[in-house]
């Protein structure tokens, strides 16, 4: 087994993105990775770490989530995007077949959830505390049977996209 292959690991005030052959090298080996409160406003294009099952990015002040960026992590399980400045999150979140725990949390300037939200099977925790300006959620959200815990307290403007449901 890769050293790192069980690590959590913690980065601070670092240019991870920038690859070198080493560091990409053991980024790829990484189970989890956290990258909380590093000022990042931008994310890569696409980040190579196919082991990853837990990506903490919280406390950044994103602005944009490339498409290919979520594309590279198959195995995600946990994904903290909390306090994050984008307006919506790709349809290629829904890709994320394994995905538990999601967190928008005072993602202030969300406006909504992409369609793709209601593809996360897996999913039992969803977060959208104090996200103000979030209008609505998917109606694929209902469909959602692990969903568990849904916390959406300081969401004013929240409003459930209408339910078709076909003969049920």
């Amino acid at each position: 087994a890769h050293p790192l292959q069980n690590s959590f690991i913690f980065i601070e005030q670092v240019k991870i993105w920038k690859k070198s052959p080493e560091s990409g090298k053991a980024i790829s080996k990484v189970l989890r990775l956290s990258l909380r409160r590093n000022k990042l406003k931008t994310l890569p294009g696409s980040f190579d770490a196919p082991e990853l099952v837990s990506l903490l990015l919280g406390g950044n002040p994103i602005q944009f989530v490339p498409e290919s960026f979520l594309s590279n992590f198959r195995k995600l399980r946990v994904l903290d995007l909390s306090g994050g400045e984008f307006w919506y999150l790709p349809e290629e979140l829904g890709d994320l077949k394994d995905l538990i725990c999601l967190d928008l949390s005072y993602c202030a300037n969300l406006q909504s959830l992409p369609d793709a939200v209601g593809k996360l099977h897996a999913l039992k925790c969803l977060d959208i505390c104090e996200c103000r300006m979030l209008n609505y959620l998917p109606s694929g959200v209902v469909g959602l049977t692990s969903l568990q815990i849904l916390y959406a307290t300081g969401c004013d403007k929240l409003t459930w996209a209408e339910h078709t449901s076909s003969g049920m």
